[in-house]
């Protein structure tokens, strides 16, 4: 048997639950996860939230007006959900993820931050802590630090 108490303290909720049972406790807490991230989201306004996932920095992407940003677990607003697109983290360099803003790309960092602003029409992969650069049909390098190497 299963007890759950829900209490509504300022602004959060807490729960607290008696069951020896380890299935239980994980279904439990799963179910009580998603409740809280969902009355959050309803809290913040978005469109939808997608699941939690280890390649994107244990984050969910939330999406709102057409927008993309991430959360924490705990519901704190990470990114706010302003892109077009973001991608995973790692898939050019380790702990980036490649952006898009209006037609622009960029990269944020594992922290949320924008380290390379979303202003070049494509990017390469790094190789060797360089990736490849095009705006306006013009070729250039940036390093492992966003700061463009060798210009336009």
């Amino acid at each position: 048997m299963v007890f759950i108490k829900l209490r509504r303290k300022r602004s959060y909720w807490s729960y607290d639950f008696k069951t020896n049972n380890m299935k239980e406790k994980f279904v439990i807490l799963t179910l009580l996860i998603s409740i809280t991230v969902t009355v959050y989201s309803q809290n913040k306004g978005y469109d939808y939230i997608e699941k939690f996932k280890h390649k994107n920095n244990g984050w969910a992407k939330v999406f709102k007006s057409d927008k993309v940003g991430f959360i924490t677990k705990d519901g704190e607003e990470v990114v706010t959900p302003i892109y077009d697109y973001i991608g995973r983290f790692g898939a050019y360099k380790k702990g980036w993820a490649l952006v898009l803003l209006e037609g622009k790309m960029g990269f944020i960092d594992s922290s949320g931050e924008e380290v390379v602003k979303p202003k070049y029409d494509d990017v390469g992969k790094f190789r060797r802590g360089r990736a490849k650069i095009y705006l306006e049909n013009k070729q250039g390098l940036i390093d492992e630090y966003g700061e463009e190497v060798v210009g336009f």
